[in-house]
């Protein structure tokens, strides 16, 4: 629903931002998949994947920050 919402269009990328990561942060399994990607990801390059037009308006930045914060918090 975000994606469709957001539309790739720059004056959304903020507040489809904050609501993404809401839902990434309430997802119980969402934790447990991010939980496996950093543990993998110890192992050698993570390569995040995105179909947006614009490098910097995409979900995938806004999941590359939110995978880095919480490798921070994984002991």
């Amino acid at each position: 629903q975000l994606r469709q919402w957001l539309r790739h269009k720059a004056e959304n990328f903020e507040k489809s931002s904050n609501l993404y990561r809401a839902e990434l942060d309430t997802s119980p399994q969402t934790q447990a998949t991010t939980r496996q990607v950093i543990h993998q990801s110890k192992k050698g390059m993570l390569t995040l994947l995105y179909r947006a037009k614009d490098p910097e308006t995409n979900h995938a930045i806004v999941l590359k920050r939110y995978l880095y914060k919480m490798q921070l918090s994984v002991v």
